[in-house]
């Protein structure tokens, strides 16, 4: 992984999120869809993106597009998606399938605990927009539930002590 590989991965990210927002501004949900599509696209099109995008995607990128998806997808676009965008377009970058449970749920987690506190803010839309952010985080950690994430989490967990013990030793 190099820095190039870095930049060239932040400016294909970038240019989907301001993608994304010029087409919310003009009310424009099919390229926002594509866009979204398009932003999740190195996480499972290993014939368009090397594997290497994905593994910096998911180490370096993953908690800022997750972040952005819950405060401004969220927020301002998802109410508009069908079903089917839904799950396409958005519910792609929670599941367990393409994205390790637990980043995932981290994810999920880290921005739930921050954006409660938004909730006590007097301004009414701030309140709303926070609203929504939590309403659709609990939704994807009840998802993740329901698909077994809390299970693979633990089994990351015991993986990564296994791991740490067999490293230990080997240096005794």
């Amino acid at each position: 992984m190099t820095n190039a590989e870095v930049q060239r991965l932040r400016a294909y990210i970038d240019a989907r999120k301001r993608n994304i927002e010029a087409a919310e501004r003009r009310y424009d949900i099919q390229t926002v869809v594509a866009e979204l599509r398009e932003l999740s696209a190195p996480l499972y099109s290993p014939d368009r993106f090397s594997s290497s995008w994905k593994t910096l995607y998911l180490e370096v990128f993953y908690r800022d597009v997750a972040n952005f998806l819950l405060g401004f997808v969220a927020v301002h676009i998802e109410i508009c998606l069908s079903e089917h965008d839904r799950e396409q377009a958005f519910d792609i970058f929670f599941d367990s399938e393409i994205v390790p449970s637990s980043r995932a749920i981290s994810a999920l987690v880290s921005t739930l605990s921050t954006t409660k506190t938004r909730t006590k803010t007097p301004d009414k839309t701030a309140r709303e927009d926070a609203e929504a952010s939590i309403t659709q985080c609990i939704r994807l950690l009840e998802k993740a539930v329901a698909a077994g994430g809390v299970q693979d989490v633990v089994d990351e967990l015991l993986m990564e002590e296994q791991v740490w013990i067999n490293f230990e030793l080997i240096k005794l």
